[in-house]
């Protein structure tokens, strides 16, 4: 696919593969947000601009990611960005992940807003002037991103305080380490016979530290292989997510 997009290239190094030399699913987020980023900046509305003229940030909302097969330790990939459609406060992006040899190892489409970083209060694009058009191509995963909903039972796995390696520059939990609240919700013996497939979180609220975090989940008992899970900060669910998984 001939993307009229942005390319940045990485290597999986050590620090960020699993028990099973493969890249950890949280990693990979960290990825694709290292090239929404420069993509961002690329068109003129980067980090640093949109800090210092607008005192706003780019917010990831919701996002699904679908791997073929996870990047080992020692690879070299390549991830592909594009903007696809807005309206006047939601921003679309998709990413695609690929192999050395042209093999397409993951799919993600993404939905954002940009954030005044002290009022919390979102921007249209007509705020900060986007007016970029929306690339006309298939989306990475043909899908939409639906709110996702809770099963009616659900099983409290373990609670933790937000500490200082959650957050990021924008002060709260960075949308990557939601990403290890949910694969560590799941026993180490899942992650050995089991491999996610398909992976969708919506953002709800925000978490910052010296919050608490309890995170509670539930297997689908008419979709073997999908788990639903969430974290909520008192009776507030910040996130919530749902893994298809497959047996390896």
């Amino acid at each position: 696919m001939n993307i009229p997009g942005y390319k940045k290239r990485f290597s999986v190094e050590f620090y960020n593969t699993d028990f099973r030399s493969e890249l950890k699913l949280s990693a990979l987020f960290g990825m694709l947000q290292e090239t929404a980023g420069p993509a961002s900046e690329a068109l003129g509305f980067g980090f640093s601009r949109m800090r210092e003229r607008f005192n706003a940030a780019w917010i990831l909302t919701r996002v699904r990611a679908d791997v073929a097969r996870p990047a080992a330790w020692g690879e070299e990939i390549v991830i592909e960005t594009w903007n696809r459609n807005h309206s006047r406060t939601m921003f679309e992006r998709d990413f695609i992940v690929w192999g050395a040899d042209g093999e397409r190892l993951a799919s993600a489409v993404s939905k954002w807003v940009v954030l005044n970083v002290d009022t919390r209060t979102m921007l249209s694009a007509d705020d900060f002037g986007f007016n970029e058009k929306d690339i006309d191509l298939p989306r990475a995963i043909d899908c939409k991103l639906g709110r996702l909903r809770a099963p009616d039972a659900l099983t409290d796995v373990y609670r933790r305080a937000v500490a200082y390696s959650d957050v990021d520059v924008n002060g709260h939990v960075n949308n990557a380490r939601y990403v290890d609240l949910a694969m560590d919700s799941l026993p180490l013996e899942y992650h050995a016979e089991n491999i996610v497939k398909s992976i969708e979180i919506s953002y709800v609220s925000e978490a910052r530290a010296g919050d608490t975090l309890t995170l509670r989940s539930a297997s689908s008992e008419d979709a073997p292989g999908v788990i639903y899970i969430e974290g909520v900060n008192g009776d507030a669910v910040v996130f919530r997510a749902q893994l298809t998984t497959a047996a390896r």
